[in-house]
């Protein structure tokens, strides 16, 4: 019993380090794509969530996985 917890917990330690390491890399993304200028503001924007929706889509993969 005790060594199940204690699996659980490593288990969602590494889940939420996953989910900590690809929402950083999902911000500095953003605002690199903030920073450059472009003349279809709206057009960035469905392209910064369509890549957003699908590194959170791949992370989700990686945590069902561990």
């Amino acid at each position: 019993m005790l060594r199940q917890f204690l699996v659980s917990i490593a288990v969602s330690a590494g889940n939420i380090a996953i989910h900590a390491i690809v929402m950083a890399a999902v911000l500095w993304v953003a605002r690199i794509a903030e920073e450059r200028a472009t003349s279809r503001p709206s057009l960035r924007l469905v392209g910064v969530m369509i890549a957003t929706v699908s590194v959170l889509m791949v992370a989700h993969i990686a945590e069902v996985a561990v």
